[in-house]
């Protein structure tokens, strides 16, 4: 079961969970191995290209607490 604030990997990316929804889709953020989320990445002319946000609803039995 998916759970709240706890630190998840999948595909090689760290996520920590910031919410579940009733329908089981898990919204995560990407963090580092300790669970500190990281910030947007940005593109060199300041547009944000990579909010950090994933959404995980099919592949919720892949996720490996961490």
């Amino acid at each position: 079961m998916i759970t709240k604030g706890k630190t998840y990997k999948l595909d090689n990316e760290y996520l920590k969970c910031y919410g579940v929804s009733g329908l089981g889709i898990g919204v995560f953020q990407v963090c580092d191995k300790n669970g500190v989320i990281k910030p947007p990445r940005k593109a060199k002319n300041g547009f944000i290209i990579d909010h950090g946000t994933r959404l995980v609803f099919s592949r919720i039995d892949e996720l490996i607490e961490v």
